[in-house]
């Protein structure tokens, strides 16, 4: 009785983790562009993308 309940949270939990992954991904595109002089900014950023990957689930055989 529980399991399909604990799929569908699985699933939502995956499905909102790739939302938030792009919508990082669509700011850091802004602020790249908007400012391509800001290294840290992006090199901040883009940390924050690997962390959100890591954490969702979206880059398991991912290392870098």
């Amino acid at each position: 009785m529980l399991v399909p309940f604990f799929i569908w949270v699985n699933r939502a939990a995956s499905l909102l983790g790739n939302l938030t992954f792009v919508a990082l991904f669509l700011v850091y595109q802004c602020i790249k562009q908007a400012s391509p002089q800001k290294a840290f900014s992006q090199k901040f950023l883009f940390s924050i993308f690997r962390v959100t990957r890591r954490v969702t689930g979206v880059a398991n055989n991912d290392r870098t």
